[in-house]
């Protein structure tokens, strides 16, 4: 649903198997190796290996303060820029710009969503299963991101299920 969703209303010239490889590439190197790397063995030898909430509450610190709003939305908005070509922009700077614009917001939902997880991730998930458990999540916290950014150009409403739903039925006639 989600993939129709941004095909849909993106301007953008990519097919359903270009974007579906673009996002598994995006996929398995963030959400598995990077996120691997980053929190059992990066993490680990910054902050040590204690599950106690003092230790964990430092470790979603940084990744709430640092590392998620300088790092990973940046990144998400300047690639989604480039995938979406003429909606959102097409450059590296629109997509940051973009981002500038939407921070306060994204951040914010960001907080309360992965802040509660990341405290279960670094307290009560076994470490082999850290990345399994962010993915399941993660999946939620994808669907979510996608739905708030997915903007019409005219007024920047966010886009209604019942909008979409119509248009699907009207492009199957």
């Amino acid at each position: 649903m989600c993939v129709f969703t941004f095909l849909h209303f993106s301007e953008s010239k990519l097919n359903f198997v270009t974007l579906n490889k673009q996002i598994k590439i995006q996929g398995g190197w963030y959400c598995g190796w990077f996120q691997h790397g980053l929190y059992n063995i990066v993490y680990h030898r910054i902050f040590g290996a204690s599950t106690a909430i003092s230790n964990a509450i430092r470790k979603v610190a940084f990744d709430s303060v640092f590392h998620v709003p300088f790092v990973i939305f940046p990144v998400y908005y300047v690639y989604k820029a480039w995938m979406l070509g003429g909606q959102h922009g097409s450059t590296a700077m629109e997509g940051l710009q973009l981002y500038g614009d939407e921070a306060l917001a994204m951040n914010t939902r960001y907080f309360s969503f992965w802040i509660p997880a990341n405290m279960l991730v670094f307290t009560v998930v076994p470490q082999h299963l850290r990345i399994a458990f962010i993915a399941a999540t993660s999946f939620s916290w994808l669907s979510l991101v996608s739905f708030v950014t997915l903007r019409t150009e005219e007024g920047k409403d966010t886009i209604k299920i019942e909008d979409v739903e119509k248009e699907k039925v009207q492009t199957n006639k």
